[in-house]
């Protein structure tokens, strides 16, 4: 694609500034918010350059999109099963990505309240809250329950593949490879292709369909074990309470069941999950089974416009406790005194401070001790001025001062440091500042005067 052209079938949709929206860090599957949006690449031969592009079937229609950083736009196109229908997708996608909202104004009241949220703002760009459909959200966080994200997007595309008919397939240019990494430019492009990619669309679902009586059978046939029984009594219980009637077509019993949940969204935060709480997928009687604060946090935040909405996991409690000492171990608690740090958006702040720990950067930690063997500088390998630079964090309970090396390369790895029983153990680390800067080091710092090893 040239430098500010806009692809033949495509429109275009600018944005209002740059980074505001950077695909990756929003609908990327390994990001935790969506998991049926599909990116494909390709090896453009004319300009020698990577084209990616992502994909996500709707009830109705198939939306392709990439993203012109060049000209700071968001370039779609629309296939439709047979004829060509009026859409407004522009409309769809302004609000699915929550273009609209004032987020410069909402980074400038996060960083007037938390001025360790305002220390790390200018890397926040390109992460949002998307709008999504609620009644898929609800069964993929219902999915999500003790598990992890590939399994996860495994499960969500089992739904489509096996209780949706097809929408429509599409093929790629020649050469065209369905991502399986984070980025597409670490794709092997250099085997060839033995046929062109054809991808079959399948939308999400509906409540119908999986309120059938046979649907947990087939469920649990397909590897998703107790999920299954919440997944279809959850679809039951909805299509029970809006009562259209015993002889109601499912389309309309459908159509109630979507009305009934984009209600939620004009209530308050305590309504919608009270809401939520009576669903048997959610609900107090499957406490046992999963993290339900996290299921309905998450649920409320990125599909019920609850923006107070946090959700509290164990990177959030270490987070929460690391940076803020915060050390309750009740969801509750953590998620009220941090919003009572960055106020009714506290949802929207959480996730985008959050996402700089795990994502951006990697910290690495090391605890000196007082009166204890600490490490010097001399234990640690030379490292480059422009591949580190020190920070303070918050002070931990038991350590009298804490020094953290933010590294930048991306193939830094994680150094952690455990307490056990007043023993302090530096785990394995390595270096990669660069392709000929490699080093190691294996430490162990005890409590007490004793010889590190």
């Amino acid at each position: 694609m040239g430098v500010g052209r806009v692809p033949a079938g495509y429109q275009r949709l600018p944005l209002s500034y740059a980074g505001q929206v950077a695909l990756p860090l929003t609908i990327a599957h390994q990001c935790g918010q969506v998991f049926r949006w599909r990116q494909v690449a390709w090896l453009d031969p004319v300009s020698d350059e990577i084209e990616a592009e992502w994909s996500l079937c709707l009830a109705n229609r198939v939306i392709l999109l990439r993203h012109d950083a060049v000209t700071n736009a968001l370039l779609y196109r629309i296939l439709y099963p047979t004829e060509k229908k009026e859409h407004d997708t522009e409309s769809w996608l302004r609000d699915y990505f929550n273009l609209d909202v004032p987020l410069d104004a909402w980074f400038q009241e996060w960083c007037a309240r938390d001025p360790i949220f305002a220390k790390h703002a200018n890397r926040f760009n390109g992460t949002t809250i998307l709008r999504q459909d609620p009644w898929e959200c609800l069964c993929a966080f219902i999915c999500s329950s003790n598990n992890n994200i590939p399994r996860i997007s495994q499960m969500v595309h089992k739904l489509c593949e096996h209780f949706s008919e097809p929408l429509l397939s599409h093929t790629y240019p020649e050469g065209a490879r369905l991502c399986t990494t984070f980025h597409p430019k670490k794709q092997d492009f250099s085997d060839v292709a033995d046929k062109p990619l054809t991808i079959t669309y399948r939308p999400f679902p509906p409540p119908t369909t999986l309120a059938q009586p046979d649907v947990e059978s087939k469920l649990r046939a397909l590897g998703f074990g107790y999920r299954a029984k919440f997944l279809t009594r959850t679809a039951q219980a909805l299509c029970e309470k809006v009562q259209c009637g015993s002889d109601a077509k499912p389309a309309d019993i459908n159509e109630a069941v979507y009305k009934h949940l984009l209600s939620l969204r004009s209530q308050t935060y305590e309504d919608a999950r009270s809401e939520l709480m009576t669903l048997p997928g959610i609900g107090p009687k499957v406490a046992e089974y999963v993290n339900m604060p996290l299921t309905f946090s998450c649920i409320l935040l990125m599909s019920l416009d609850q923006a107070s909405s946090i959700p509290v996991d164990r990177h959030v409690f270490n987070f929460a406790d690391r940076w803020y000492h915060i050390r309750s171990k009740r969801y509750e608690d953590v998620a009220e005194k941090l919003r009572a740090i960055w106020g009714e958006r506290a949802g929207w702040a959480h996730t985008v401070r959050l996402r700089l720990i795990n994502s951006r950067f990697s910290f690495m930690q090391i605890y000196a001790l007082s009166n204890s063997t600490s490490l010097s500088s001399k234990t640690m390998p030379p490292m480059p001025n422009s591949q580190a630079s020190s920070v303070h964090a918050p002070p931990h309970p038991c350590v009298h001062s804490i020094h953290v090396a933010v590294l930048r390369p991306p193939q830094t790895r994680v150094a952690r440091c455990w307490a056990r029983e007043r023993r302090w153990i530096l785990t394995p680390w390595r270096l990669c500042a660069s392709d000929c800067w490699r080093s190691s080091l294996r430490a162990r710092v005890h409590h007490r005067n004793k010889e590190r090893i």
